[in-house]
């Protein structure tokens, strides 16, 4: 004789349809956000309706401040040793230098930065600003 087996229904709710959406967000979300440089100086940057977004932690950033006060990635250094702090780092071709200037900072001063960034041949040089609200 032969007994029919019962199929037993799974009672519950499927959760992957669910854990597919979770893993997408988190993957969109770490996409789109941007990161804070830690700087070194305070900094006020000026205001710019077209604000620079792509920072990034391996490029060469320069900071200086209303007190002429000169940082390259984070440390404190002064103009005349700024050549040769940065020939110390490996310059590749294509290397992004941004300029983090205060808005009391010396026009002189973000000039004479752009000469040594081009001396050093460093050609893509970006100008860091903050978003202007209307």
């Amino acid at each position: 004789m032969k007994f029919k087996r019962r199929s037993k229904h799974k009672s519950g709710i499927d959760m992957t349809p669910m854990l597919d959406i979770i893993f997408l967000n988190l993957i969109f979300f770490m996409a789109a956000s941007t990161f804070d440089i830690d700087r070194s100086l305070k900094i006020d940057l000026p205001g710019s309706f077209i604000a620079e977004s792509s920072i990034s932690r391996d490029k060469i950033y320069i900071e200086i401040d209303d007190k002429q006060n000169l940082a390259l990635n984070g440390i404190s250094i002064k103009m005349a040793d700024f050549y040769n702090a940065l020939n110390e780092n490996d310059i590749k071709e294509g290397t992004t230098a941004f300029i983090f200037g205060d808005s009391g900072a010396d026009y002189k001063s973000i000039v004479d930065i752009i000469d040594i960034l081009k001396l050093s041949g460093i050609t893509n040089i970006s100008l860091v600003t903050k978003n202007k609200e209307n």
